[in-house]
């Protein structure tokens, strides 16, 4: 959208989590992110101006220490953002591994904790400084 994409990440401040990188530019973000595919989801009539009072409302929902990877997560974003623009819902694929753990909750009890929010992240990333 006007040169720019939008993103959704966790951290552990409490402030916004929404980040702005140029299209398609996933290298920007480092090597563990792939951008796989683009999707066209739809149209809008916003200018620029209300996009950025858009995200920035957004903002407000969306803060980074709130980020979890199955309950609300970039693709939650990505979606509610899709809604408010153009008034469709990004593709179902998309976020499937969050909509699979809602009805086998054991999933996320198998991952490390620190994939799944940035508060559990920080805390082991705080356990490995004071461990040296």
């Amino acid at each position: 959208m006007f040169l720019s994409e939008y993103a959704f990440g966790g951290h552990p401040y409490d402030c916004s989590g929404i980040f702005e990188i140029a299209p398609k530019d996933s290298q920007e973000l480092g090597e563990n992110f792939k951008l796989k595919e683009s999707s066209v989801v739809g149209t809008t009539d916003f200018g620029a101006e209300d996009i950025a009072q858009i995200i920035r409302c957004l903002g407000e929902k969306y803060h980074g220490k709130k980020y979890h990877l199955f309950n609300k997560n970039c693709n939650h974003f990505t979606n509610e953002l899709s809604q408010t623009l153009c008034g469709k819902e990004i593709p179902p694929w998309v976020n499937r591994l969050a909509s699979v753990t809602g009805y086998m909750p054991f999933i996320e009890r198998l991952l490390p904790k620190e994939w799944i929010t940035p508060h559990a992240l920080q805390e082991a990333l705080d356990h490995r400084t004071q461990a040296s």
